[in-house]
């Protein structure tokens, strides 16, 4: 019965990555790409990369490039931390 569950797991995990594929290519985006950006989209305040490197799991380098896309495309503002 467990080895069933985990088949069924892996064919869902598989038909979830082709259809986010699928609907983010449509915004010239990545699934990497689209974890940032609904991090940023729940929170009501301001981010740090950093913040958003340690929520979402991704190297300091893909997060930023991540946000310089974004604010090409209008979705995000970014603005200096008067405090850095």
């Amino acid at each position: 019965m467990l080895a069933g569950l985990g088949v069924q797991l892996g064919i869902l995990s598989q038909l979830y990555s082709g259809m986010m594929s699928r609907i983010l290519d449509g915004f010239d985006l990545t699934y990497p790409q689209f974890a940032p950006l609904m991090h940023v989209s729940r929170r009501r305040e301001a981010s740090r990369v950093s913040d958003l490197v340690a929520a979402v799991d991704l190297t300091q380098s893909a997060v930023t490039k991540a946000i310089q896309k974004f604010t090409k495309m209008g979705l995000v503002e970014v603005s200096r931390d008067s405090t850095d």
